[in-house]
């Protein structure tokens, strides 16, 4: 049997590092996921990953860096499976899932929508100008446009005359309820939210052809 060969003092620290970066976008991502990009501390997510707070800001130049790569972090690591896993199912069940699949993040995971329409925002605004949440914007926007082109072809295949206006019109829809969920938290109830989640099925999943 051949012997495992050691890693070098370089590789193996490289390897430390690599692991170390990671553990840190991920408790950065469950931070984020229950709190805004204010509230959020690097002190709380050093802690959530059993790291030194020094030792974030080796790997991350500022925090402004930090949000950047975990929301990177997270659209690798969520969104991107998600669609994948879309892409295998009939367009109806595809479309009904995103709807519950948006409800249910922005429940959990509401802290991450909320930095995204607020770095969104504030960008747009031109409040915020420096290239780090200029970027952040920038890949939202192609995730989106992203998001409206792979979808496209569903709706299409559902029987709508104009599949990319669909589209277009189902993520507005998407991307106006999760605002609306977050900024309503502590008044809505559960029965509202669902019956705005039947409501989106009946417009785009179980309505009645022409």
């Amino acid at each position: 049997m051949p012997e495992k060969k050691s890693l070098s003092r370089e590789e193996a620290d490289r390897k430390q590092s690599c692991e170390t970066r990671k553990k840190i976008l991920n408790s950065a991502a469950q931070v984020f996921m229950q709190k805004d990009y204010h509230t959020a501390t690097t002190k709380e997510i050093a802690e959530k990953a059993g790291v030194a707070k020094g030792s974030v800001f080796n790997h991350f130049k500022n925090k402004e860096e930090l949000v950047y790569q975990t929301l990177k972090f997270i659209f690798t690591e969520m969104f991107n499976p998600m669609f994948e896993a879309l892409a295998q199912l009939p367009p109806n069940e595809a479309i009904e899932t995103l709807i519950d699949w948006t409800f249910d993040t922005t429940e959990n995971s509401g802290g991450v929508v909320m930095l995204m329409l607020q770095l969104s925002v504030e960008v747009y605004y031109g409040r915020d100008k420096s290239d780090v949440s200029i970027a952040v914007y920038n890949e939202l926007v192609e995730l989106l446009e992203d998001s409206i082109s792979s979808s496209s072809p569903l709706f299409e295949a559902m029987g709508f005359e104009e599949p990319r206006a669909a589209s277009q019109l189902f993520f507005a829809l998407l991307d106006g309820i999760s605002a609306h969920q977050l900024l309503f938290k502590e008044t809505r109830t559960m029965e509202q939210t669902q019956k705005i989640k039947d409501l989106m099925k009946q417009l785009f999943v179980r309505r009645k052809s022409r």
